[in-house]
């Protein structure tokens, strides 16, 4: 009897708790009771998140940012992954001036240009680091080919419950750079490779969730001082594990659920009075890899492309070619999905009309170095609330969450045979879009990236404002909802 009470009562609880349980009180005094629609909760739903694939490939890595471009500031692109044996996690930050310590055993390494690595190996994370809490930094060196990362230029630290404490942990360390230190450089590479053993641990099983922060350090100048740090998550404290995102391993699923009554909502700029705010950031297709040095460094970074019709999306591993990365946001109101329904399904569409480099067969072996390469493009949630007429590189939203990669061929318009709208691509974005809509958001809002590695990878695709003839070719998110 007693445990049938403490059901009873702990269903009481979970219904009355329950944003989606109601009753009503009918005219003819008759109570209705509705279903209750039980949902996971999950508590970490709304932290930064980064979901790191499982692969040794560069190319196909999870990727985030920080930052920003300017003559004394950064902007880092970090990408992420696991293998067997190591979580991988890259750090390319776009720098004019590099700096590093000839002697680094008499200063701080997070002082000159440098990254640290903020790990918590359970998903339940302190205030102050505790023992599953591990600090990898690792200053900058420029090395000879061959040359090994010496000792002196990284540090390992281990949480005591309180603070930090210098802790010998195997890990190793990668550099590169791009630039002339008697001019303007381009940028630098570090990339950290942490063994699970090093940590006394296994392979995370899929799924797994651990706690991550990243911080780019910087120093513009051998006197100094140093220079502004950028972290991700942007309120991430170095020594307060709590607020740091969580590291899941491997890419979520979503679980469509049955529903009756299935419905489709088409929502396209132009559809049913929709607008669908979108913009392309950085060296999109009308600022697509400028030279000039002023420009690069002062300007790139602030200027906004709401007006153009196509956008660019493009990286690569060559730091050096920065100003040929190109971002794009775009948004999508949910006015028209009515409450107290379940998403079945979610496709982000975008129309793929060009890109750079040559069309060639078989183009990912293809030995040409001028062939276009497939892309692994990502699509991210970010806050809403951003402006098209005002977003730049500089004040664009952070990353939240990677929620869905895509793998696209090059494909051209102008080959025979092509016609418009241009190639269709589609990303499930079922998990995102379920997630924005339990937790009663009015919008949802992307921004759309790559993780690529080779020069001729980039794509272009049509925006919002592409003419009325090419209605079809413009970003739409597509939707199935039901009871």
């Amino acid at each position: 009897m007693k445990k049938l009470l403490t059901i009873f009562w702990l269903g009481l609880l979970i219904f009355s708790l329950s944003p989606r349980a109601a009753f009503s009180q009918q005219p003819d005094g008759e109570t209705l009771y509705l279903p209750v629609i039980f949902r996971n909760y999950d508590p970490y739903s709304a932290f930064y998140m980064v979901n790191a694939p499982f692969t040794t490939r560069f190319v196909e890595s999870a990727v985030v940012w920080m930052g920003r471009v300017g003559e004394a500031d950064n902007s880092t692109d970090v990408r992420v992954r696991y293998t067997d044996t190591e979580l991988v996690v890259d750090f390319a930050a776009f720098d004019r001036r590099i700096w590093y310590n000839t002697n680094p055993s008499s200063g701080a390494l997070e002082d000159w240009d440098a990254a640290t690595l903020l790990l918590n190996t359970s998903v339940g994370a302190p205030d102050r680091p505790g023992s599953q809490s591990y600090r990898f930094v690792a200053q900058f060196k420029g090395l000879g080919n061959g040359e090994p990362f010496p000792a002196a230029y990284k540090a390992a630290y281990r949480g005591t419950g309180s603070g930090w404490q210098s802790q010998s942990v195997n890990f190793t360390v990668e550099t590169g750079w791009r630039g002339d230190n008697n001019g303007d450089d381009r940028g630098w590479r570090i990339t950290f490779r942490i063994p699970y053993a090093s940590l006394g641990l296994s392979k995370p099983a899929e799924g797994s969730r651990w706690r991550l922060a990243l911080i780019s350090h910087d120093r513009d100048s051998q006197a100094g001082p140093p220079g502004t740090s950028f972290l991700w998550p942007p309120a991430a404290q170095r020594d307060e594990p709590s607020t740091w995102a969580v590291l899941r391993f491997g890419m979520p699923v979503y679980a469509p659920p049955q529903v009756r009554n299935l419905t489709s909502l088409l929502i396209r700029e132009g559809e049913n009075g929709a607008v669908v705010p979108d913009a392309a950031v950085g060296g999109t297709i009308s600022n697509q890899c400028p030279g000039d040095s002023y420009h690069i460094w002062n300007v790139w970074g602030n200027r906004n492309y709401a007006n153009e019709n196509s956008a660019l999306i493009q990286n690569q591993a060559d730091v050096a070619d920065w100003p040929c990365f190109s971002r794009y946001y775009l948004a999508f109101q949910l006015d028209r999905l009515p409450p107290g329904k379940v998403i079945r399904s979610a496709r982000l569409v975008l129309h793929h009309w060009g890109g750079s480099g040559k069309i060639c067969s078989n183009p990912d072996q293809n030995p040409d170095p001028e062939c276009a390469r497939s892309s692994f493009i990502h699509v991210l949630s970010v806050p809403p609330g951003w402006q098209e007429n005002t977003i730049t590189w500089n004040n664009a939203p952070l990353p939240l969450e990677n929620v869905a990669v895509l793998q696209v061929a090059p494909y051209n318009i102008s080959q025979p045979g092509q016609s418009w709208p241009g190639m269709r691509r589609e990303w499930d974005v079922s998990y995102a879009l379920s997630k924005a809509y339990d937790q009663g958001a009015g919008w949802i809002s992307f921004a759309v990236y790559s993780s690529d590695s080779a020069y001729h990878s980039g794509k272009y695709f049509s925006a919002s404002e592409t003419e009325e003839w090419n209605k079809v070719g413009r970003p739409t998110l597509i939707i199935e909802y039901g009871d």
